[in-house]
């Protein structure tokens, strides 16, 4: 290869490159509704008092309650768990549900067996 040839290759190079960062630049950035809407909020605050009133927190859905235990789902599906009495928080599934879950699952073969 010759130096001609390189210096071809990598001016070639680069050009694809900055082409590519000049792309992004002028792109339109997607951004999700809730984010902008949270933004917009924000920004018309004169003061931070008014955080109060905003919900910074994203819905979560309450599941199960076994003994002292709640379950909560996060958006994208994954199950955390809350004991009431020492306000622990955890991922990993507390003995109680594990009972609970057996139970289930005996009562359900127990129903299909009677044919129920």
């Amino acid at each position: 290869m010759s130096l001609l040839t390189a210096k071809l290759a990598v001016a070639g190079t680069a050009g694809v490159v900055g082409a590519v960062v000049a792309s992004r630049k002028f792109l339109p950035k997607k951004e999700d509704a809730s984010v902008t809407a949270m933004r917009s909020s924000l920004a018309s605050m004169d003061t931070l008092a008014g955080l109060s009133d905003l919900k910074l927190e994203r819905e979560e859905v309450q599941g199960r309650i076994a003994g002292v235990w709640k379950e909560y789902v996060k958006p994208d599906g994954k199950k955390w768990y809350y004991n009431t009495e020492t306000k622990v928080q955890t991922w990993n599934v507390p003995e109680e549900f594990v009972k609970l879950d057996a139970v289930k699952a005996a009562a359900e073969a127990a129903n299909a067996a009677r044919g129920c």
